[in-house]
This record gives structure tokens, sequence and C-alpha cells, in this order.
């Protein structure tokens, strides 16, 4: 700030230095003044005054006053270049002689623009490690009416390392049952059925996050887009996989913009709850990416500058899944042949195929989509396109055209549409198909869609719960149509209740009416209570149910059930208990035929970091934790109590969420008290298929006393401060150069600090005992260095 006479008779020095002497026949004066630019921070600069008050201000401190580049020619004056305040289209200017100040407001679009992203993506780098892992689930099951017998075991063997993951899956199935008798009621002998292995699928997978996608080599399935299906096939396919980078959203977050004259605070509502305040300086500004629900809203916008003037800007927005952000794209590419008979057998592979996807969101409201395929005995071409306008929703529009051996040309149309508030959920579609359409698809005997018509939706009655409605009709070229009615209301209540109505109609070869009542109890720690009441046209069932889930980690968990049907008298009981190397279950089902029994077993056998692991179903990922042979520890993941640490202080996760942040924690007050530890919490962040290692470098220390003597024998000075290794902490020295050192393990270096100088020494433990040892006189001796 330039204040009193002593500035000011400063301020007339430099302009006489500056100047030289104004000649007489220039009528514009330099001056020193204190600026502001639409009441921002004031900046000390040049500027020129006309004989008319018109004013320029000093160019070069144009990016200080947040000037863009849309200025007025500048004009030089004693070699520095002025920008005049008359090139702003109206612009305001007020200058105060006593002060030597200068007050300047600019319209805002003179002014830089701010841009805001309200959503942060928090995508960590995913750990990569080398190791395996084997899946295994066993099942028995003994029916009740039949004697039948079924036995089972999935297993899954992964290997992963820096190259990618390969995993594989097959199953061993053995069954039998009896058949009582024949036509002319002679006894059968025991009757064996579906014994053997069977491959499910075997892939190797590589996948870049950076890119968005993932390689994978042998069984896949491919992208069915707007119109295809999801066929299997076996073969190469390289494809988006926004899984990768879960954080990501693909689809248009709104944004809204708008003007600050002066500095002012914006807050942004969202269907009338406020979601930010943030301060603006003077200027453009815009929030991009502001986080929404899908479906329609409205954004609200108020703004409040210094002087207490408000501004409110409102706009309506559509949100939906099925476009893409502009300039994205999402893609699959694949070569190999179609696979048949998945799950009955092992390797029958047949049509080669070439198939190729891609889709593009043109803009924030408009995605296109064009997808080809080609099989030894179809060919097939598909385009489609989504738009979505706020009060409109979003409408789909798509056609096939297609070219089969013995069947010719044939054509597929749909159209869809779909609108959602926060109360309202609607949408419908129709879809036509040709008598010579085909498909490239696993299945060769699948009935051929003639016309499909879906409609449904939803409404929130507030205090009634939410009403929901779907109608599908299906019409075949070579099997009968069929149809499908639903209706349900649901209803939550605070204190835990829920309640769930339903009817539902099925009209086809054969007809089915069901409705039904299901009201639950949720009693806290995992525990539930319901009754179910379900009437059929075989009958009407009313079951009273009790039970606890499994925690997510080591527990116990139980299930019990009774009820009639039809007036047959039914239970059913379960229990199932997990610890760290595996999750184990037995149900039982009675009825007036008999008690059905059940048993499932499943587990993982893994290996990573060089050491073996037996633990519960890794599926996805997981992380070995290590604490540096402390036992006991207790392990968090995501604050959900995991298990302890082993005798080797190691303990394996499973169940973690690939590329995502899978927070660690373990409980600090379970280490020693002699024991040194950085940080309790961790991030870890495995890849698809993998696994991790999360590293709590902890060690036993101790705290101790010394008395810290310089090379001359003095003692160091107080004040000064030590550092033990590589750790931040510094200790300070007191009187008579006593240091208290804690978390000190033997053959510590220490370094002591003091002004530019240091010092250093070691720390032995040998020969000294106690909770808190003193250590003696130690001397140091100097080091080079800051």
């Amino acid at each position: 700030m330039l204040r009193g006479p002593g500035t000011r008779l400063l301020l007339v020095v430099a302009l006489v230095l500056l100047s030289g002497g104004v000649s007489a026949d220039d009528s514009r004066e330099l001056l020193l003044a204190e600026v502001t630019v639409n009441g921002g921070d004031p900046q000390t600069a040049f500027v020129l005054r006309g004989a008319d008050d018109a004013f320029w201000i000093e160019a070069a401190m144009a990016d200080e006053y947040r000037i863009n580049d849309d200025r007025p020619p500048a004009v030089e004056h004693r070699g520095m270049s002025f920008l005049p305040l008359a090139g702003f289209e109206g612009s305001e200017s007020v200058f105060d002689p006593a002060t030597v100040s200068l007050a300047v407001t600019l319209p805002p679009r003179y002014l830089h623009d701010q841009v805001r992203s309200l959503r942060r993506e928090r995508d960590a780098a995913p750990s990569k490690a080398t190791g395996a892992f084997l899946d295994y689930d066993l099942f028995y099951e003994e029916g009740s009416s039949d004697h039948s017998e079924l036995f089972s075991t999935l297993l899954e063997p992964t290997v992963f390392g820096s190259a990618g993951v390969l995993r594989n899956a097959l199953l061993y199935r053995s069954s039998s049952y009896d058949e009582p008798t024949d036509e002319l009621g002679f006894d059968l002998d025991r009757v064996e059925a579906g014994d053997g292995w069977i491959r499910l699928e075997s892939t190797f997978v590589r996948d870049d996050p950076e890119r968005l996608r993932s390689l994978r080599v042998g069984d896949a399935i491919l992208a069915p887009g707007m119109l295809g299906t999801a066929a299997r096939f076996g073969g190469i396919q390289l494809a988006t996989n926004f899984g990768t980078r879960p954080s990501l959203v693909t689809f248009p977050l709104p944004q809204l913009a708008g003007e600050a004259l002066l500095d002012s605070t914006v807050d942004l509502y969202v269907d009338g709850r406020r979601l930010t305040r943030e301060s603006v300086a003077p200027g453009p500004f815009r929030f991009d990416e502001i986080p929404v629900s899908t479906g329609a809203g409205e954004i609200q916008m108020l703004s409040r500058d210094l002087t207490g003037r408000e501004q409110v800007v409102t706009t309506d927005f559509y949100v939906s899944q099925r476009v893409l952000r502009r300039g994205l794209s999402e893609f699959s590419y694949g070569v190999g042949a179609l696979r048949r008979d998945y799950g009955v057998e092992s390797n029958d592979y047949g049509d080669a195929l070439a198939s190729g996807f891609h889709r593009y969101g043109y803009s924030d409201n408009l995605t296109i989509e064009g997808q080809g395929q080609a099989s030894s005995d179809v060919r097939r071409g598909a385009a489609g396109v989504s738009y979505t306008r706020p009060r409109l929703g979003v409408a789909s529009l798509g056609i096939g055209l297609s070219h089969a051996d013995g069947a010719g040309a044939g054509y597929d149309l749909m159209v869809a549409h779909e609108y959602r508030t926060r109360r309202l959920r609607a949408s419908s579609s129709v879809r036509y198909s040709s008598g010579d359409y085909r498909q490239v698809s696993s299945y060769r005997d699948a009935a051929r869609p003639a016309l499909q018509f879906a409609v449904g939706g939803g409404y929130v009655l507030r205090r009634f719960g939410t009403l929901s409605a779907t109608f599908v009709r299906r019409a075949y070229h070579d099997a009968a149509s069929a149809s499908f009615a639903s209706a349900s209301l649901a209803k939550s209540w605070r204190n835990g209740y829920s309640l769930i109505a339903y009817l539902s109609r099925y009209q086809g070869d054969d007809t089915d009416f069901t409705a039904g009542l299901s009201l639950t109890r949720f009693l806290g720690d995992r525990r539930s209570a319901g009754l179910d009441f379900v009437h059929r046209d075989e009958g009407t069932r009313v079951m009273a149910e009790s039970g606890a889930s499994l925690p997510r980690g080591p527990g116990l968990g139980y299930r019990f059930a009774v009820g009639r049907d039809d007036g047959e008298a039914l239970w059913s009981a379960g229990t199932s208990l997990q610890n760290r190397i595996g999750t184990y279950s037995v149900e039982a089902d009675h009825d007036d035929d008999g008690t059905a029994w059940r048993a499932n077993a499943a587990g993982s056998a893994a290996w990573i970091g060089g050491l073996p692991f037996l633990t519960r179903e890794v599926r996805d990922a997981f992380a070995v934790v290590r604490v540096n042979g402390f036992e006991g520890v207790n392990v968090y993941l995501d604050n959900q109590p995991m298990g302890q640490t082993d005798e080797s202080g190691r303990i394996l996760l499973p169940g973690l969420r690939p590329f995502e942040e899978n927070r660690v924690r373990i409980e600090i007050d379970d280490l020693p008290l002699n024991a040194r530890i950085d940080s309790t919490e961790t991030v870890v962040t495995p890849y698809a298929g993998a696994g991790a290692l999360a590293d709590f470098p902890a060690g036993e220390g101790h705290d101790v006393m010394l008395r810290l003597l310089l090379p001359e024998g003095s003692p160091a000075p107080e004040g000064a401060t030590v550092s033990l290794g590589a750790r931040g902490t510094r200790f300070p020295v007191g009187l008579d150069g006593a240091v208290y050192l804690r978390g000190v393990s033997d053959g510590d270096r220490g370094v002591l600090h003091w002004e530019d100088r240091r010092c250093g020494f070691r720390v032995g433990l040998a020969g000294h005992e106690g909770l808190v040892p003193e250590l003696g006189d130690i001397g140091c001796r100097y080091e080079e260095g800051p």
C-alpha cells in the first residue's frame, strides 16, 4: 500500500529519474500507482494519465491482472508498453490523487476463464507381483425323493506376473440317481450320468490401464453391441476395458458457466441440495464434471459478490450410461472360432469368425456405433446411435443387415427410449427381425425372434415406497409367442423393516401366475428375520426365516426357516463357517419326501513372495500383508476385520477389488511397546486375477537416554537436534548434551545437527537393560554436508 508523505516523495523522485523531465508537448503523464482490477489484490505498477483523465495500464502487468488475450493494441511510451482502458469496451476507472491509486473495473469477458472440476479421480497405479493361486470349490448334494447324488469340483488355477495373467477353469462333475421302476414295475439299477472333467475356459489376459484396454488370448466373449449377441469364442481379442480405471466416468457429466465482476462466492445445488461452495475471482468461470446421478435433474448456481449482489443460473441436465463422453471410444476386435456347448464339452469349437465393434462419443449428446462380423456361413453388419437431451431422456436407434448361406439377406430394426428422474423411471423398446435375419451366435438351435416389445418403469411414492411394473412380449419365427408382466411395491422403514409385494404372470406354452409378499426385519450385526408368502397356480407357500450372513473376515453365519407349501410341512436349516483358509457350509431341506443335504467347501492355495499360503477364495485379487515378524496383529481391509498375522507376521487378504484403492490398516495397539513403525495404513491396488504385497516395515526399538559429546569432549549444544537413519523425526538436545531417543535399534546411526554442522555417531545397546536404558556418554565425529 502506498501511504504517507515519505512514500509520495519517493514516487516523485522515481518519476523524475525515469522521465528525465517530461517534454512540454507530451500530453500524457507517467505515474507509479497502486492499481486494483475488479477488486483484486493491489499491484504497484506504472500507468499513463491523459489530459482528459483517460488512463493506460502497464501491459507487462496484464497477467498479474488476469487479463486474457482479447486486448486492445498497446501504445509505447518511454520504452514501455501500455494498454488503453478505453479499448476495453464497458470498462470503468476511478483515480484517487491523494493515495495515487487507480481502481479499474473490466467486463468479465476480458479476464481469464477459471475452470474447476468438482469430480476427483483417485486412481492409484496398480502394483505388479509374481505368483499363482488355485481357487477350489467342492460341492456335494444328496436328494430326498430320488436318492440322487451330485458331487462337483470347480478348480481355477491362475498364474500372474509382469507379462499378464493366465487363468483356467476346470469342472469335475459326478452325478447319479435311482429310477425305482420301469413301465412294467420292475426295479432298475442305479444309473450313473455326467461323470468327468470339463474345461470351461482358458485365457491369457494382459491389462493396460494407461490405454484402458485388455488383450485376451484364448476363450473370450464377443462384444454384443446394440443388436448383437454375446457369443463365446476362442481366439485373440483386443478390447476396451474401462474396469482398469474404476473412477473414470465414461458418460458426459454436466457443466455450468458464469461470470463474476468482483470476488464472489458460488453455491451449486443439484435437485435442491447444495453440492459445494466455492470462491471465484473476477472473470468468467466454469464448473466441469459436476457429479450427479444418472437420469434427469436440475442444477442451480447462486453467486454472491462482495457487494452482496446475487445472480442465479438454472439449467436442466440428463445423464445416461448409454452415451459416451465426447471423444471417448469403446471397441472390441477379435478373430478366432465360435465355441459350442460351453459347460458341456471341453473343446467344441466351430466356425471361424472375425468381429469388430466400435463405439464413439461424437459429442456429449450423441454416441455412434458400428459392428461387423463374419463367420463361415453368416456375414453381419450393424449401426446404431444414442442421443440424449434434457427433459427428453435418451433415445437409441439401431439397424442390422445380414446375409447367411441358405437364408439370404435379412434385416433387424430397433428403437428404444429411456427417461429417469429422482422419482420416475421409464423405458421402452421395440425390435423387429425379418425371417431371414441371422446372428453370429454360439447357439445353433436358438429360437429366432420376430417382434420384441418391452416397456417398464417405476415411480417413488414417497411415504408409500417405490412402485415398479414391466411388460415384455416376444413373437418368434419358429416358436410360440410368449409374454411376461410383473408389478412390485417396495418400502423400507428406518427401524429396519423392509416390505416387498409383487405380482407376475407368464403366458407362453403354459401359463403361470405368482403373487408374493416378503417382510424383512434387519436386526443389526448381520442378522435378519423375515416372513415370505407366495401364491402360485400350484398352491400357496408360507415361510418364516431367520439368519445371519457371513462377515467379510472370519466368523459364523446361519439360516433357519420353517413353513408350509400347499399343506406340506417344510423346514430348512444351514450353517456356514469362514476362517483364514476357507469357507464351509452345510444345509438341509426337508419336505414330505424326506431330507435333502448339501455341503460346500471353498478356498484357495496361493504363492507369492516366495511363500505358500492357504486362504479363502481369492476370486478377483488378493494381497499379502507383512508386518515383519509380529504375530497376532489385527489387520483391517476397508475398516473391516480380516484376521490376525501368523507366527511369521503375515496374512493373506482375499477378495480385493482390482484396480481400485483397497485400504489396509493394522492395529497399532497389537504391536509391542518397543515396536517401531512409520505408518499403520497403506493402499493396495492389484491387477485383476493377481496378487500384491503390502509391507508395513516394523521393527523393534527402544527408548534410550544418552549424553552426546562433540569430538573435543564438550557436550552437544542445547537446542541442536538428532536424527536417526532415514526417519524424518528430530529429537532435541537438552542441557549438558542430554538426548532422549525413541524407537532405537542396536547399531542405529544418528546425526547431530546444529547451525550448518553435522556430527555422526552409532548407538549400541549391548549390555544395557531396562525399560529406558541410560547409555551414558557417546561421542560423535564431524561430517561434511548440510
